[in-house]
């Protein structure tokens, strides 16, 4: 009997271990995302992940777990989402010796990989391009302005020339439709 006992304990601890890898946990934690079961998503999350579930809840995955990293209490899933390609990293927590998918660092450390991989000495060249090709389009606004200034002065002189002249002829022809009458 007391052999029978200890290899249904020894059974049941099997069982459990097996389900406490990171792998088992990010599946059961997106199946039961995907079957609208808050307790279990819950059960297999941190706290801080609270907030993704109530978002995600319901939302069918299929996922694919392509690989693990652990390091001491932190593991790191490289997984797939349905037909995606691109593979996204899912991070879990150790908690009292359970894994726990933990959202809220999978997003900061997808942001921080996104960071890493941005291209900052193009970026600035491609900055100080566009922004010597604004100061040039407003180089040429200011010249263009200055020159309607001008232009527009030269009209204003223009107009006060022939508004002269014509005072000068409307002059002109009175006195000589005056002097004809006499």
């Amino acid at each position: 009997m007391k052999k029978l006992l200890s290899i249904f304990a020894f059974s049941l601890l099997l069982i459990s271990c097996s389900n406490n890898t990171p792998e088992k946990r990010v599946n059961l934690f997106y199946e039961a995302l995907s079957s609208s079961d808050s307790k279990k998503a819950q059960e297999y999350a941190t706290e801080k992940t609270s907030d993704y579930i109530k978002e995600e809840l319901g939302k069918k995955y299929q996922v694919t777990v392509i690989s693990c990293e652990t390091v001491g209490n932190e593991a790191t899933c490289k997984c797939v989402f349905n037909d995606d390609v691109e593979t996204k990293d899912i991070r879990l927590l150790k908690i009292n010796d359970e894994w726990k998918v933990d959202k809220e660092a999978s997003v900061l450390r997808q942001f921080i990989n996104s960071i890493k991989n941005i291209d900052i000495k193009g970026t600035i060249d491609e900055l100080e391009y566009e922004v010597k090709d604004g100061l040039e389009a407003i180089k040429e606004l200011v010249e263009d302005s200055a020159k309607l200034k001008k232009a527009g002065k030269e009209m204003d002189e223009a107009m006060e020339k022939f508004s002269a002249e014509m005072e000068d002829a409307i002059e002109e022809m009175k006195e000589s439709s005056i002097s004809t009458q006499e």
